[in-house]
């Protein structure tokens, strides 16, 4: 077949073909074109904010095209999403069972196979197809073209999982600009050598480190003061719990003469500046407890010291069931400590409503196990094992003994028999508290070699920076948090997911105080699912009245997702991620761990009279329901 051809007046030399162009691209775009050799992680979610707004490497799981025209990143974490409800079959009537599982069940479904199989293609992307979504999850596909299985990382520890919200809102530590030339120079550029700090001193006032309600909750048997419910409702499902579990008023309990939160408020004008307990009286306690003979722990001896360390109080106590041992290479205790007592818990408690007045901050080390010896509540506690976390995390606390030699260079509890001094404990404590005070709140944590994602931005110029000031724009990179109160630490407080969607949209219409990076969570689906009681408690500070289908929660959690995206500006990446899979049985297991080691190894319970017997299959158990409680989900595209 002859080819056809024009020219310009009819004949002559035949024109050039013309080669079809694809048009430029003027818009960026993502494309998950990769094959995945490892799972995405939480902490490459970070990496990919950070690699469009501020100083981070590209990533390997997605190729990004004119990625400079991104000037926005979007994140929102939205616990409750898990990869099973993207099955095209899948089953929400077995999704909608938020009861915990008891020890056997979880042992049959996470500790019958020993060695999971995992294929490859686990971690791949899949395909979002509207016709593959049961109907509430369908708006997402007309957003996002993939969803990704992501882990959350572990925390130190098999055992253990990372907070998925820390994993992105903290960043580790980079080079300064110095660093990185004296690297170049030296020929060392790329070298995996760590960069070299050097600590500021940061003196904190102490109010900082008061245990928020979220923190009070995660002890293994909280018992919290009224004083942190605000509405009659939490109140009334508080006081319920505590009935329930024999900690009310009524079974002996006493909660100290604190009304309102704002009671313990200080008027900026009777305070000095450079006083690092802000005008509030603080006392470091700790108790020595001995064991029953209806083998439960009494309260034997209590001791209070003062900020300047000064002795406010130091008594034995009788208990009223008979002691069946003395626990004193533990306690320090023997009987004849406790001949001619006549003090009781009553007589301990009455003292103390007399010495702890609303301003009284409590410093102690595991504080509820004191609190909980003396049978009392108070809502402003300071407590060393929370200022100074495991790098396990939870529920894995350092000990007393350890801080004071790392931190204080102070030898503890060293008479192994004649055990513990709750004076020297209590100093312990209290010279840890004020350590941390001047020092700073990142000294003694993980975050001492990390920074909030935030300051790291505030570091990195805007593109086009003299249009942006002409403009009044600020120069640098700004972040924002939104968060449910209590939330992560700086962020705008909201009492529902509706807030957030509209502190979120207000954030990102404000184009004066302008923010490059947002993060939120939304979590109401993660109460309806039952998974805020795995990690706080069923009275949570703002819990869903109205119980409703899952179905009908994930359509409303979806419509917020939905509604954040159509707010936002062309050009901002919006990454949408769950933070965690089920966490329910990994939370139970750790609680009925948790109560094993306190009967078998504080207790000293004999084996066949404890109420749960831990073996190695209760540990493979714990280890798979880990495994399964890092599995979220999260999608990632540009608008």
């Amino acid at each position: 077949m002859s080819s056809k051809f024009t020219t310009a007046g009819g004949v002559g030399r035949p024109l050039a073909k013309v080669r079809k162009t694809e048009p430029k691209e003027k818009a960026a775009s993502i494309s998950p074109s990769c094959h995945l050799e490892k799972p995405v992680t939480v902490r490459m979610l970070q990496e990919f904010a950070l690699f469009l707004l501020s100083d981070g490497y590209p990533p390997k799981w997605l190729s990004i095209k004119e990625a400079t025209r991104i000037q926005r990143v979007v994140m929102l974490m939205v616990p409750g999403l898990e990869m099973a409800m993207f099955e095209k079959n899948a089953d929400w009537g077995l999704l909608s069972d938020s009861s915990s599982p008891d020890l056997q069940q979880m042992i049959k479904k996470f500790g019958a196979d020993l060695s999971i199989q995992r294929s490859e293609n686990d971690h791949q992307p899949k395909r979002l197809l509207p016709a593959d979504l049961h109907a509430p999850l369908q708006p997402l596909a007309a957003i996002f073209t993939h969803v990704w299985p992501v882990l959350t990382e572990e925390a130190g520890s098999s055992l253990n999982v990372a907070s998925p919200a820390e994993s992105v809102i903290y960043s580790p530590i980079q080079c300064t600009w110095e660093e990185k030339s004296i690297r170049r120079h030296d020929g060392r550029e790329g070298q995996a050598e760590p960069p070299k700090y050097t600590w500021v001193d940061k003196p904190t006032p102490i109010t900082n480190f008061i245990a928020t309600l979220e923190q009070q909750q995660t002890y293994d048997n909280p018992v919290i003061h009224p004083a942190w419910y605000t509405t009659p409702e939490t109140k009334a499902q508080a006081y319920r719990h505590r009935k329930e579990t024999g900690t009310s008023v009524e079974d002996g309990w006493l909660d100290t003469r604190v009304k309102a939160l704002e009671d313990g408020n200080v008027s900026p004008d009777e305070v000095d500046p450079a006083d690092l307990t802000a005008g509030r009286d603080v006392l470091a306690i700790d108790c020595e407890m001995c064991l029953a003979c209806d083998d439960t722990m009494v309260l034997t001896r209590v001791s209070l010291v003062d900020w300047d360390g000064k002795k406010v109080l130091d008594e034995f106590v009788k208990p009223e069931v008979r002691i069946k041992n003395y626990l004193t290479q533990y306690s320090g205790i023997t009987e004849e400590d406790l001949k001619g007592v006549r003090t009781t818990l009553s007589d301990i408690q009455q003292q103390l409503l007399q010495i702890i007045t609303p301003r009284t901050l409590l410093i102690g080390h595991s504080i509820d196990s004191d609190l909980a010896a003396l049978k009392l509540t108070h809502p402003f506690l300071v407590d060393t094992t929370l200022l100074y976390p495991h790098p396990h995390g939870l529920p894995s606390r350092q000990g007393l003994k350890f801080l004071a030699k790392k931190y204080l260079d102070r030898d503890i509890q060293r008479h192994t028999e004649k055990g513990h001094d709750s004076i020297e404990d209590a100093l312990a404590a209290l010279d840890l508290v004020r350590e941390k005070c001047n020092r700073g709140a990142a000294w003694g944590t993980s975050m001492a070699n990390s920074e909030p994602i935030t300051q790291r931005l505030a570091r990195t110029r805007r593109p086009n920076c003299a249009k942006s000031l002409s403009e009044g724009h600020m120069q640098f990179r700004a972040g924002t948090l939104i968060d449910w109160s209590p939330g992560v630490p700086g962020s705008i407080a909201c009492r529902n997911d509706a807030e957030v969607v509209h502190n979120v949209q207000k954030v990102i219409e404000d184009d004066v105080q302008r923010s490059d990076f947002v993060w939120a969570r939304l979590q109401e689906l993660e109460v309806r699912r039952g998974w805020w009681s795995a990690d706080y408690n069923p009275f949570g500070p703002a819990p869903v009245s109205d119980p409703v289908s899952l179905e009908a929660a994930v359509t409303v959690t979806v419509q917020h997702v939905a509604n954040i995206y159509h707010s936002l500006p062309k050009g901002t990446a919006f990454v949408v991620y769950s933070g965690t899979g089920n966490p329910v049985p990994m939370m139970e297991l750790r609680r009925l761990k948790r109560q094993f080691n306190r009967e078998f190894k504080r207790q000293l319970i004999p084996w066949d009279d404890l109420s749960i017997q831990w073996t190695s299959n209760e540990d493979q158990a714990l280890r798979h329901a880990v495994d399964a409680a890092r599995k979220g989900v999260s999608f990632v595209g540009i608008k």
